[in-house]
């Protein structure tokens, strides 16, 4: 198995050996002192199926250990508390300067984002071209989600390019785009299933849309490869 700090690979054979330090980049530990002085540890361990992205596929496992006062340890009941349909992820802040196009997010049907997001729900993000000259019509040409990190702790993924549904994004893919729907010349309408990167908590999405006359080249229609869009 391939190891790393705070994370393991599976071997050909399936097994993974995660060793975790009590001290470091991993966190601190939950822990509760018992009355004999020993400690009792618990640490959050995710089975993750993919190397960038945890979604609502993956397991969350509550790994508990009790430290007596020797300093031996032993393990307690390892027991499966929850999946990722009932974990949370931080409120997406929204965040534009689309001038004159417009980028909101809500949930699917909609209604405004109140709290904690989910993993596995679906979000909206609406692109209107606003106060756009006649005949105008708007294109999404790209639209990137990243983790808005640096360096070697950056992490993205393509979601929509050329018009189209990235294909790896798709849901023959990692399944994060569940569809996109063109709802007239102005408005184009994304539905991702929250996802969260490997590293850190926050997503930030990154856009190319273009404004022009409807009669333009740069915004004819894009025939895309699969059936989940076309505009």
């Amino acid at each position: 198995a391939e190891v790393d700090e705070c994370n393991a690979k599976a071997g050909d054979d399936g097994v993974f050996e995660l060793v975790i330090p009590y001290e470091g980049a991993c966190g601190e530990p939950l822990n509760a002192t018992i009355d004999d002085g020993s400690v009792e540890l618990h640490y959050t361990v995710i089975l993750q199926y993919d190397d960038l992205l945890v979604t609502v596929e993956d397991q969350v496992f509550d790994i508990k250990c009790l430290q007596a006062p020797s300093g031996e340890s032993k393990n307690l009941d390892d027991k499966l508390t929850s999946d990722l349909e009932t974990s949370e992820t931080k409120r997406y802040e929204v965040k534009t300067e689309l001038v004159p196009i417009s980028l909101t997010i809500t949930l699917e049907d909609g209604s405004p984002i109140a709290g904690p997001i989910a993993i596995g729900s679906i979000i909206k993000l609406t692109f209107k071209l606003d106060g756009g000259a006649v005949d105008s019509t708007l294109k999404l040409v790209m639209l990137e989600a990243t983790n808005g990190r640096e360096g070697e702790e950056a992490q993205s993924i393509l979601l929509v390019e050329e018009g189209c549904i990235y294909p790896e994004a798709g849901p023959k893919g990692k399944g994060v785009i569940e569809r996109m729907e063109k709802v007239d010349d102005v408005t184009v309408d994304v539905y991702i299933k929250v996802f969260k990167f490997s590293r850190g908590n926050t997503i930030d999405f990154i856009s190319d849309a273009a404004s022009c006359a409807s009669m333009d080249g740069a915004c004819n229609a894009t025939v895309c490869d699969n059936s989940d869009f076309t505009g």
